[in-house]
């Protein structure tokens, strides 16, 4: 597929996730109410704001090698360790924060009140953590149509659920549902793409091309993130 063409490809999916996401949101604002809406928002943020320590600038460390040509099966078996120890790492500091806010200060979380819906957007950042690890390995290889239509259809998943739990009044923790379900229908989606793509164990050599790449871009990864998210 020709550079064009792949521009013209991810450029489309990204408006058309734009505008089902518009319509979804505009169903939920209307049937829900905009404290709905807040509640959901607040827990995606202060969730989200620890997943920079999910990335540190190796996502677009793994992108790289990838366009370049180096072993295939290395560079994912290496992302992907990479990714799952940063994801158990962010899990933990974000399981501590959270026991050290409520269990040592003694302070609630006002905003949240909706009994499961904390653990439900927990989930849903770690699935889209590790689900990561494929779309950027086809970032990297040039596929655009294996990353625009996972997106799209999980998107539209997700945007179907928002749109039935405002219709039904099913309540703010199935917007997090919603999310949840729609980054899984990516991943197995991704799967289905990802299934003859070869997974070789790690070795130091290119952890190290990785980690000379990633360590001055982690900045920008980092800042990227909590300026995204800090301010929600």
């Amino acid at each position: 597929m020709a550079t064009s063409r792949k521009i013209a490809l991810l450029f489309a999916a990204e408006n058309v996730n734009a505008i089902v996401g518009w319509i979804a949101l505009l169903f939920v604002v209307r049937r829900m109410g905009a404290s709905a809406i807040g509640e959901f928002s607040y827990a995606l943020s202060l969730v989200g704001s620890f997943t920079f320590l999910a990335f540190l600038g190796f996502g677009m460390a793994h992108v790289k090698r990838v366009s370049e040509g180096l072993d295939l099966g290395k560079c994912i078996g290496t992302f992907l360790s990479i990714r799952l120890f940063l994801t158990s790492l962010m899990l933990f500091v974000f399981i501590f924060s959270y026991w050290a806010w409520t269990a040592i200060l003694d302070k609630e979380i006002y905003d949240i009140q909706t009994p499961g819906l904390m653990l439900t957007v927990v989930l849903y950042y770690i699935a889209f953590c590790i689900i990561g690890v494929m779309p950027m390995t086809f970032s990297g290889l040039e596929q655009s149509a294996r990353v625009a239509i996972p997106n799209i259809i999980g998107t539209t998943v997700r945007s179907l659920i928002f749109i039935a739990a405002a219709v039904m009044g099913l309540g703010v923790i199935w917007l997090a549902r919603a999310y949840l379900i729609g980054i899984l229908t990516v991943g197995l989606l991704s799967i289905w793409y990802f299934r003859d793509f070869p997974i070789s164990k790690p070795d130091s050599k290119t952890f190290d091309s990785y980690k000379v790449y990633a360590l001055p871009v982690a900045f920008a990864s980092i800042f990227g993130v909590l300026r995204q998210y800090i301010d929600k």
